[in-house]
């Protein structure tokens, strides 16, 4: 984790694809107890405390000398965290954080079908005055790849991720309406369009 925080601020870009949830520099606060509370394992303290390092590592996003570009699954946009407040306040987070000049949030529908699937999620870091440098997410630890044609491999998916993601534009539209849908928590039938979608 230490290593993760000292790349994500010294980094002048990273660029990331994850298939199965926000990303955890997107993540609001409720969303990211519910993630973590959901692991097991872990006492109300652990959690408190794990849910505050990802929001601090979030400052990461407001230096002016970065650029943060996320690739995100339609499905993970469907994926119920919490509730459907949690969901609502999440995705109103997303589309705020899309003003942002440093940062660029890419939707993936899944329309774009076997093109939209990339394996595991993945980030490729980039630096001023050093090589660039790829990070593999796994459910257990994190994986930091260094070896350059290895890191190479994974830097040219993002012609292929950037082929099949909406734009920038796109996909805040596509954000704002998946926010208004779980703004209805008491609406039954807007549980069930939201149920139906997520099969």
């Amino acid at each position: 984790m230490r290593s993760l925080v000292f790349h994500e601020a010294s980094a002048t870009a990273s660029h990331s694809y994850e298939p199965q949830m926000i990303p955890g520099l997107l993540q609001t606060e409720r969303y990211a107890h519910a993630m973590i509370g959901a692991e097991g394992g872990h006492t109300p303290e652990e959690v408190n405390f794990h849910v505050g390092a990802r929001i601090q590592r979030q400052r990461a996003l407001h230096r002016g000398d970065a650029q943060f570009v996320f690739f995100i699954h339609e499905h993970a946009l469907h994926l119920m965290i919490g509730d459907a407040a949690v969901m609502h306040e999440q995705l109103l987070s997303l589309v705020f954080a899309t003003a942002s000049q440093r940062v660029v949030v890419r939707v993936i529908p899944a329309s774009a079908g076997e093109r939209s699937v990339f394996g595991g999620a993945f980030r490729v870091f980039s630096f001023a005055e050093s090589r660039p440098l790829a990070y593999l997410d796994g459910y257990i630890t994190g994986l930091f790849i260094e070896d350059l044609a290895q890191v190479q491999r994974y830097w040219k998916l993002f012609p292929r991720l950037d082929a099949v993601a909406l734009d920038p534009g796109q996909s805040r539209d596509v954000l704002a309406k998946l926010a208004s849908r779980y703004d209805h928590p008491g609406d039954r039938h807007g549980r069930h369009h939201l149920a139906q979608e997520q099969l």
